[in-house]
């Protein structure tokens, strides 16, 4: 099932979800999951394009005679009650859940998260919004996602797509400028380590995951096993990768002019303008910290180093997405044991977070 996700519509006006709502029609969104601070006026199938709708509501709205029934189609999630039952599994739909990640560290934060699962068999997706802040945070047993705030206070109308079968999960926007430029695609991995003894088709499938996206350029944040510098897979790939401080480039003479080594001294690669800072060992210090703590360190790296738009690390198995409104930080999970990958769409800024299929 594809789930088409939007958080704190507050007073947007309307046309903007009607926009939002024919680019999940295009995109085969089958059902939309609003995460609350919704206003009256919006409580209209129409204006959601006919789709069944889960909308959380917040604590106030619980007794206003506004929200007593919902439209045709919607149902409503409640505090005490934010869980719903959709096919094959449980997914909870709620409001103020990204604030305990926002003040709470990752570590913590799935610590939580397990005791929902504990709490509800067959939870797969939390989905929340409030904090106005696009977040992602997976395991290989359920995933949170915060899709941002559609009301572009902040910045662009942002918004969030989840495909159950393919495990894989986008964050999306639309821009109140005119982009400029045609898209190109990166992909970003980490941990490949010695994937290849365990796998001999992962780079092949990895390969085509990056074609069918049309991926360009790719950056490996850490832990790539020494053989696999120059992968034939990778032949029509421009590859930036970064070395580890133990491990000895002197018994590798020379690698094809497409493989790039990030500088460690200043880990930055800049791809078409579009500038990444990486370091391997910040996947590992985040997941102490918090999402508002997270935020204040990338910003420091900002203030050292200029232009920066992403900031990548590595070195924890789950997958990491925290949107700062200035700086994007990702870590990409665990190519090695859990498969995971990311791809990033610019001047867009469309995010994926994904898994390699097996054969």
């Amino acid at each position: 099932m594809i789930f088409g996700v939007l958080s704190d519509s507050h007073n947007v006006e309307r046309p903007v979800i009607s926009a939002v709502i024919e680019e999940f029609k295009i995109r085969g969104v089958e059902l939309v999951l609003h995460c609350g601070d919704i206003i009256p006026q919006h409580l209209d199938a129409d204006l959601f394009g006919g789709f069944k709708v889960v909308c959380a509501l917040v604590h106030p709205q619980q007794i206003l005679p506004e929200f007593v029934f919902p439209p045709a189609g919607w149902c409503f999630t409640k505090p005490q009650d934010r869980v719903v039952n959709l096919r094959d599994f449980l997914v909870y739909v709620g409001h103020q859940r990204s604030f305990d990640f926002l003040l709470g560290s990752e570590t913590e934060f799935q610590k939580m998260m397990m005791e929902l699962t504990k709490q509800y068999d067959g939870l797969r997706f939390v989905v929340s919004g409030h904090t106005h802040r696009q977040s992602f945070v997976g395991d290989g047993h359920i995933i949170f996602l915060n899709p941002g705030a559609i009301d572009g206070s902040v910045g662009d109308y942002e918004f969030a797509i989840i495909d159950s079968l393919k495990n894989e999960a986008i964050f999306s926007r639309l821009s109140k400028t005119k982009l400029v430029g045609s898209p190109y695609t990166i992909g970003i991995i980490s941990d490949t380590g010695n994937v290849s003894e365990r796998d001999k088709n992962f780079w092949r499938q990895l390969a085509l995951e990056f074609k069918e996206r049309d991926v360009s350029s790719v950056i490996h944040c850490g832990n790539l096993w020494l053989g696999d510098i120059g992968r034939e897979e990778f032949s029509n790939l421009e590859v930036f990768f970064n070395v580890l401080p133990w491990q000895d480039l002197a018994a590798i003479k020379r690698w094809p002019g497409n493989w790039h080594k990030i500088d460690q001294q200043v880990p930055i690669v800049e791809i078409r303008g579009h500038h990444f800072y990486v370091d391997y060992s910040l996947g590992r210090q985040y997941s102490n910290h918090s999402e508002y703590e997270i935020g204040l360190h990338a910003g420091k790296l900002a203030e050292k180093f200029q232009q920066i738009d992403y900031v990548l690390g590595g070195g924890i198995a789950n997958p990491l997405f925290e949107g700062d409104p200035d700086i994007g930080i990702i870590n990409p999970g665990n190519a090695r044991k859990q498969r995971k990958f990311v791809t990033v769409c610019l001047p867009r800024n469309e995010i994926t977070f994904g898994s390699v299929r097996l054969n």
